[in-house]
């Protein structure tokens, strides 16, 4: 009974996680291929030296703002991407609604996004956005993916834990194995990190 117990909890506590890895996985694929997309139509513009080095500048500097930065609150992220999609749209930019989440996010100003403009015209700089905010984008879910292990491998260490405390108690023949189950229960279902799946 108490296995049976111990064996519906871990499953519970294991599927938050488990479908949080799986969207994680979708949409490294998403990244992947606006990623690839975007290289393919950036090839086809045959980019000066200076024009990928300042692309892969302000690349790198996104992808650090957007995985070190606290998460904003939700008025303010609503503010900055309206501030960024004003600012898009005015420069002849399609589709804003692709970049502005991500550019708000990791605090892209607008001073930044015109030197970005100052380097590619207008239908190019479409392209590097798409690039920069793939590349962001993976970054950051390859990140949540790594963080999901981490979940995963401390509820199936608590699980260990308890497996090796219920075959002690089964052969000293005490009869808790039920509590303790329970209090596994109680710990899986109470690890901070699990809810926020």
């Amino acid at each position: 009974m108490a296995l049976g117990k111990l064996s519906a909890g871990l499953a519970h506590e294991l599927n938050n996680p488990a479908s949080a890895a799986r969207r994680a996985s979708e949409g490294l694929r998403q990244c992947t291929r606006a990623l690839r997309e975007a290289n393919l139509k950036l090839d086809e513009t045959a980019l000066s030296a200076a024009q990928r080095a300042a692309l892969a500048e302000f690349e790198d500097q996104v992808i650090e703002k957007l995985t070190s930065a606290p998460a904003l609150d939700s008025l303010v992220q609503s503010d900055r991407e309206d501030e960024m999609a004003h600012w898009l749209e005015q420069h002849g930019i399609p589709n804003v609604s692709k970049f502005t989440a991500v550019l708000a996010e990791a605090n892209v100003g607008k001073e930044a996004l015109e030197r970005l403009i100052g380097q590619f015209s207008v239908p190019v700089l479409h392209d590097v956005l798409t690039r920069i905010i793939a590349a962001a984008g993976a970054e950051k879910l390859s990140q949540m993916a790594s963080a999901i292990v981490g979940v995963i491998g401390a509820l199936v260490g608590t699980f260990g834990g308890y497996h090796i405390r219920h075959t002690l108690v089964q052969r000293a023949h005490l009869p808790d194995a039920v509590a303790l189950a329970e209090d596994f229960i109680a710990i899986a279902g109470g690890l901070p990190i699990v809810s926020h799946w």
